[in-house]
């Protein structure tokens, strides 16, 4: 009995797997709880990584800013996308609706402002009101000096500096709402009220207004093509 004993004894010791887990088991469940906490730790990093750099960051890319242009309206800076500013600026609003204006503080009924008129080139010589424009049929001045762009004509009566009177029309197809803008030397001095109809506009400024030398005055009609200018001159 002693030497099984001593045997079942150095059995035990020498063969543990006898006697429970084999060592391959309690390797591969040693590796597994290493690789376990390896995830965990990775996810946790993952986690934090996506707090510190959102979505975008990592490539470091980020929003642009709208370029942004100006229009200068009555003396008034205004402030809008490059692309609004460059189509209002262009003097042919065939493309623009009134709200597009309105972002650029451009309505119906601006009258000019003395001391804003003298920033565009304009010497004030009695009180005016501002255009008045109507649908219907124009009849124009025989004197004045006139042209045509488009869908748009410009009609200007005075004697060299001086003008009296200045005049707009515009030919339409089909209802609509619109509104004539006044350009002196690139700068917006006024707009007519609003006015709707099927035939064609026209509006009427007695402006007796003088200009400096070789200011370039033009119209320009919401949703209507064309751009007319005339230039006063000595």
């Amino acid at each position: 009995m002693s030497e099984l004993e001593d045997v079942e004894v150095t059995v035990k010791d020498t063969v543990p797997w006898l006697c429970g887990r084999r060592p391959t088991e309690e390797r591969n469940q040693g590796m597994g709880n290493t690789l376990m906490r390896s995830l965990s730790v990775l996810a946790v990093a993952g986690a934090s990584l996506a707090l510190a750099f959102p979505a975008g960051a990592a490539t470091g890319s980020t929003a642009q800013p709208t370029p942004q242009g100006t229009v200068n309206v009555q003396g008034r800076l205004h402030h809008v996308p490059k692309a609004l500013a460059d189509e209002i600026n262009s003097q042919d609003w065939g493309g623009l609706t009134a709200g597009q204006l309105a972002q650029a503080g451009i309505r119906p009924g601006m009258q000019p402002d003395s001391a804003e008129l003298a920033k565009a080139d304009v010497t004030l010589e009695a009180a005016q009101k501002g255009p008045v424009a109507r649908a219907g049929k124009y009849r124009a001045h025989t004197e004045s000096a006139h042209g045509c762009n488009k869908r748009v004509c410009i009609y200007v009566w005075g004697k060299k500096l001086k003008v009296r009177e200045w005049d707009s029309t515009a030919a339409n197809g089909g209802y609509r709402c619109t509104y004539v803008a006044y350009w002196a030397a690139g700068k917006i001095i006024g707009t007519s009220r609003q006015v709707c109809g099927k035939s064609s506009f026209y509006s009427v400024w007695a402006i007796n207004r003088s200009f400096k030398n070789k200011t370039k005055l033009c119209n320009t009609w919401v949703g209507l093509a064309g751009r007319p200018c005339e230039t006063v001159h000595r």
